[in-house]
């Protein structure tokens, strides 16, 4: 993770740079700007205009300059990297600022003697642009998860470039989204939804988005019912839990739903309570019955199940991992050790050394082996060799409820079933 805020330097010292002009090739505007991200964009012709004027930038200022976030500024530079559009030099020992260099599109194009020169006439090489687009990449992740990479997951991380032909872009993309949207930050559930996205042919971030928007129509619909309502905030779980009863288990549509907020106009507090009797009332009057009778129970609550059985599986295998340890203070070391191979065969793979890629499968070889012998200390004192990993209900949502693809999974009937129990068992204690 980042510890001090980096700045970026770019090359001419100009004064009075805001009545300048900046120049723009007309290759970049009819190859590269017609298919990128409009934030993008934005991030790199800010760049430009800082590289004519001789000014620095921090990521967190341009982020805020260009009101967005700075995750979106990391992307957006991992993206021009990637194109060849600029190129950006780590800063060295006793330096706090990258430098942001960029290309000539127009030599590079014809091929012209300056095709491979930037700016200031520095010149990297090829590998080392893609080391250090690794580098980023490695940077983003840590900085999404909010905890170092550790054990064999930059390696894994790795061969998606390799196996999938994944972006370092569409990488950071899939953390991001699993990290806010599932909670989830483990390579293998990252991995599969990198390799969905992929075999989907969503190559690129504006795919991708194009493709998540399709799956957060909910986001929508809580957005759009607030904005009925007036409220300028986000809404909370229980609200979101109420607002899925309407749409899921009463079928209400968001004209229906925007009619009983519209009902809210002739009180002096609206508020979801008011606008949830009304749909109630409604919904009775046409059924008879309230949606949560008749052994009927609301999808938040399926959700709320969701989220108490996925956590007693986690906080399971924490207590059998330290029971494991307690006994087996070999695999404690063992793990502390494949921990710190993972990060070096990471650090080895984005660093300039010309045998790193030798060098990093030498230490994946050694974690294999560390890997076998912990299999072996486990299977020899009786354990299971997965004894310690998270045992979920459903593998395939990782007792979620929802699949790498936004869609619900196929185990929400039987955990349905078994939430209508767990809730007369909660009514029982509270009686």
């Amino acid at each position: 993770m980042i510890k001090k805020e980096i700045k970026m330097q770019f090359g001419k010292d100009t004064k009075n740079g805001y009545l300048l002009d900046t120049e723009v090739e007309n290759i970049f505007i009819s190859e590269h700007m017609v298919v990128a991200p409009g934030d993008y964009v934005k991030v790199y012709l800010y760049v430009l205009m800082c590289a004519e004027t001789g000014q620095s930038v921090s990521e967190d200022r341009l982020a805020k300059l260009l009101m967005m976030d700075t995750l979106t500024v990391e992307k957006a530079l991992l993206y021009w990297q990637e194109r060849g559009v600029i190129k950006r030099i780590r800063a060295g020992t006793g330096s706090e600022e990258d430098r942001i260099e960029f290309v000539s599109l127009r030599d590079k194009l014809f091929g012209g003697a300056n095709a491979d020169e930037v700016k200031d006439g520095t010149d990297i090489s090829g590998d080392e642009i893609y080391d250090k687009n690794l580098a980023d990449m490695l940077k983003s992740i840590e900085k999404i998860i909010e905890r170092p990479l550790g054990g064999k997951e930059p390696l894994e991380i790795f061969s998606w470039i390799d196996d999938f032909g994944a972006s370092t872009e569409t990488i950071v993309t899939a953390y991001s989204y699993c990290k806010k949207k599932y909670r989830k930050d483990t390579a293998s559930y990252v991995g599969k939804v990198v390799k969905d996205w992929m075999l989907k042919g969503l190559d690129d971030v504006t795919k991708i988005d194009e493709y998540l928007g399709e799956i957060e129509k909910k986001q929508f619909l809580y957005r759009r019912v607030f904005r009925a309502l007036g409220f300028m905030r986000n809404p909370t779980e229980e609200e979101k839990k109420i607002m899925d009863v309407w749409f899921s288990d009463m079928e209400y549509t968001i004209d229906k739903v925007l009619e009983a907020c519209s009902k809210t106009s002739g009180i002096s507090n609206p508020n979801l309570n008011y606008v949830n009797k009304i749909l109630l009332h409604w919904y009775k009057e046409k059924h008879g019955v309230l949606p949560n009778k008749d052994g009927h129970i609301p999808v938040g609550y399926v959700f709320k199940y969701y989220d108490y059985i996925r956590e007693d599986a986690e906080e399971a295998a924490r207590k059998r991992k330290q029971e494991i340890y307690k006994k087996l203070p070999e695999i404690k070391e063992l793990d502390d050790n494949i921990m710190k191979a993972g990060i070096e065969a990471g650090r080895l793979l984005v660093s300039g050394r010309t045998d790193r890629k030798e060098a990093s499968m030498a230490i994946k070889k050694s974690m294999d082996k560390m890997l076998a012998d912990r299999a072996a200390l486990l299977t020899e004192n009786s354990y299971p060799i997965d004894y310690t990993e998270v045992k979920y209900r459903c593998s395939l949502c990782g007792d979620t409820g929802t699949t790498e693809n936004g869609e619900r999974c196929s185990c929400f009937e039987q955990r349905m079933e078994e939430a209508k129990v767990w809730r007369s068992s909660e009514k029982k204690q509270v009686q």
